[in-house]
Formats: C-alpha cells, structure tokens, sequence
C-alpha cells in the first residue's frame, strides 16, 4: 500500500447524494416494520432512501426511482429469504438515479426501460432486461421456471457480470442488439442439446472463469455453447480483476488475471459510476470518490492474489449473516448496499498500460 497516494486520489471516498439514505423503512410481513408490503414502502421512499424486507413471502412490486432495496440475508436454514412469489418490475428508472436491488428471491424479474444505473446482487430470478441503458449483475442467478429462457436481454448493456444463467427447459441467456461482459459466469442449457446463448446482433466480452455450456446430448458431450444471428462480436479481455469481501467486511481479497509477466499492478476502488473513456480501455471509476486500494509489481511466480485492508469510510461494521438493525445503527450502516467498482491499471515491462475489466460488488 502507497504511504502517498497520487494528487488525483482521495483519501476517503465521498457518497454522491443519489446515495446518501435520508430515511429507512423496514417492511416485515408479520407486522414487525413499518410496513406489512414492499409497495407501500416503496410508494413511500424518495430516491436514496433504504427499502429493508425482512424474511418472509410478499406480493408483487413496482419500482420507478433509485432506492436500495435490501433483503435481509439469509438464516442459518438457507430458506430464511425475503421472497417476492410472482413477478417484479423495475421501469423507468431517471437516468440521474441509482437503484440497488441486494438479497431477494423472486420467480421473475422484468427491468425495462431505464436510463439510469442498475445494480443487482446476490438476486434469484428470470429476467428480462429490455431498453436498459447500465446494468451490473453480482453472484445473481437467473433462473427462470416460467419460461425456457434464464434471461433475455434486449437493447441494453449489461456490464461487469458475475452470475449463473440457467433456463428450467431452454436456452440460459438470450441477447439482441445487446452488450454484455461476463467474468467468473456460467451460461447453461439444461436440456439435451440446447444452446446455452443465442446472440443477435450482440456484443459480449468474456474473461477469465466464464463457462458456457449447451445442454447434455444424449448420445454423450452437450449442445452447442452459442448460436449466432446477424451481426455478433465477441472478444476476450487481456486482464480481468476479481475481488472478494471477507463476511466481516474488513478486507478486501484482489486477484488479477493478466498475461504480463511481473505486471505493475495499480488497483483503484470508487463509487460505481458511468464508465469514461481513457487511454486504450474503458474506466468505470467515478473520478469524485475514487481511492487507491493496492499498487505494486507481481514476480513471476508470485501469486496474485493480495489481501487488503478495507480503507476507512468503506466498512458498514455489520456483520452480513446477521440481521439488519433498527434505525439506530452506527453511521456506518450507511453503506449496506452500496455498489462499488474496482479496476486494475496493468502495465508491462516495457511501460504499456492497459485496463482490466471492472468488478463491481454491493456491500
């Protein structure tokens, strides 16, 4: 870790408003909250504020402005989940808003229509993602047993991926004139020689981790991993950079995949944010939060993986197994979903910089 860090670095990384929770409310469905529904509670939320849903089974939901809406984790039976049994919609989300959705199982989920920013993690649905303008999916499986396809996304970019795309009879993803990147995923087919994606006129960028497999055939081996229509691309990242929170939320797990040997390696955390066009790659750190997490040079040899402190102003001080507390929380509470996005500046021996793909988690 840097003793100083570069001019353009902050100490501490600053919360946009779009962000900063003016009120919570708790929805429990057997009468412990604010509210008995989610609706309500999100009729009743500004943008920014917190939406909590405590374990339990609720009616569908509707969604228009940028809230976090948290589930509580799950119990120590793996079926204390917070449990939406039918569909539920985001749309029309303003593109200056930020909606956050963490730790709610659902049938299907249908996000339609927003141009502002999307951040799902740790979800269970089928989805439909159509005319989304940003969308980041972390550890989320779309798996969809309504329909034949886990997901199907349409006019949108869906970047900085980390799931499991699976549909009960069908194909596990579905894109038309869509970008997406994918990175540590698994795209599959679940029935004799489906194709695990279909692309159509689509752009995917795939990394390091990511499996896409057709469905078993019977005679042996699978179907075909894709099948592609009109114009498709598809390229492979040089870097990608993976990263993992402890359950305490005190440290931070890097690992980088490059071809480099004995890569200089600079890692920068922010707020996520619209990704902005610099040197030869994409950057996706928002410059007004942006804070150096690790720099240094890895040998040949050497692992990869390095283990980080979470700087201040990043830890919630909740422990995630446990519950969400009441509205008296330590300050620090105020970053329980809050979407943060790494990326690593890689350069060689020779000086050549170059981007890593981003990764994006939600504390």
């Amino acid at each position: 870790m840097l003793s100083r860090k570069p001019a353009f670095l902050l100490g501490l990384l600053l919360l946009p408003c779009t962000l900063v929770a003016q009120q919570t409310f708790v929805v429990d469905v057997n009468g412990g909250g604010d509210f008995t529904q989610i609706q309500p509670a999100v009729d009743a939320a500004q943008a920014g504020d917190i939406v909590r849903v405590r374990h339990g089974e609720y009616l569908p939901v509707t969604i228009s402005k940028g809230i976090r809406l948290l589930g509580d984790p799950r119990g120590p039976e793996g079926d204390d989940i917070a449990y939406i049994n039918a569909s539920w919609t985001v749309s029309d989300l303003p593109r200056s808003e930020i909606f956050v959705a963490t730790d709610i199982r659902s049938r299907f989920l249908s996000l339609t229509e927003s141009q502002g920013s999307i951040f799902l993690s740790r979800l269970t649905a089928g989805m439909t993602i159509t005319d989304c303008d940003q969308v980041s999916l972390h550890r989320c499986e779309a798996v969809n047993v309504w329909g034949r396809v886990g997901a199907m996304i349409v006019d949108s970019r869906v970047l900085d991926v980390r799931g499991r795309f699976a549909g009960i009879g069908g194909n596990g993803l579905v894109l038309e004139r869509a970008q997406m990147t994918l990175v540590n995923s698994t795209v599959l087919g679940s029935v004799p020689g489906t194709t695990a994606a279909i692309l159509t006129d689509s752009n995917v960028v795939l990394s390091v981790g990511t499996r896409v497999w057709g469905g078993p055939s019977r005679l042996g081996g699978s179907g075909p991993a894709f099948q592609l229509r009109g114009d498709n691309s598809a390229t492979f990242a040089a870097h990608a950079l993976i990263v993992e929170e402890s359950v305490s939320l005190d440290t931070l797990f890097l690992e980088i995949e490059t071809g480099y040997t004995m890569p200089h390696l600079l890692v920068a955390g922010s707020l996520a944010s619209r990704p902005v066009k610099v040197w030869e790659g994409t950057f996706f750190l928002d410059h007004e939060s942006i804070q150096l997490i690790f720099q240094g040079v890895s040998s040949i040899g050497q692992s990869r993986e390095k283990r980080v402190a979470l700087p201040m102003g990043y830890s919630p001080n909740i422990h995630r197994r446990g519950t969400y507390p009441d509205r008296s929380a330590p300050a620090g509470s105020r970053w329980l979903g809050i979407p943060v996005t790494f990326q690593a500046l890689v350069t060689d021996r020779n000086g050549n910089r170059s981007l890593s793909l981003p990764y994006t988690i939600v504390f």
